[in-house]
């Protein structure tokens, strides 16, 4: 398994992926649309997840600040579980051996999704606070769980992981 990051000419793909309806229904919030959908290149890095020539996820990376990510996965349904996790933690090793300047990695979960929450905590995101009423779906007004995980945290992972 191997992660390679995204180029313009990837555009496609990363739509086919996105607006996958499996995946488009955990992603969008209300009103927005597959047919919409425009990744962004100039303030986003996208990455993927490739195993004998096969994708197994996305992951979308935004600046906070200068220091700081934050984290989209797009685990394509038919390997979750096992593989998801392999692809996860490869998205850690990169970000790590690519990006020394950041420090931290957030992510922000809707609280109706506890599968993605503990995805987010088996790959080592930790519980870092809840930003309430901020996500709507199905007219609805949802919270937001904060996971993080710092470069330090990644590293001791990466330690483990090649044991």
């Amino acid at each position: 398994m191997m992660a390679q990051r995204l180029e313009v000419e990837d555009i496609d793909l990363i739509r086919d992926v996105v607006t996958m309806p499996e995946i488009w229904e955990t992603v969008a919030e209300d009103g927005q649309e597959p047919d919409n959908f425009q990744p962004d290149f100039i303030h986003h890095c996208w990455l993927k997840i490739v195993s004998s020539g096969v994708v197994i996820a996305l992951w979308q990376f935004k600046p906070v600040n200068k220091i700081t990510l934050d984290v989209h996965p797009y685990v394509l349904p038919a390997f979750r579980g096992k593989v998801g996790k392999a692809a996860g933690i490869e998205h850690l090793k990169w970000i790590y051996d690519h990006g020394p300047q950041y420090q931290k990695l957030v992510a922000s979960i809707p609280v109706i999704y506890k599968h993605v929450k503990i995805y987010a905590n088996m790959l080592g995101y930790k519980d870092e606070g809840l930003n309430r009423c901020s996500y709507l779906k199905n007219d609805k007004v949802h919270d937001q769980w904060i996971l993080g995980i710092t470069r330090n945290e990644i590293s001791e992972r990466c330690l483990s992981w090649a044991e």
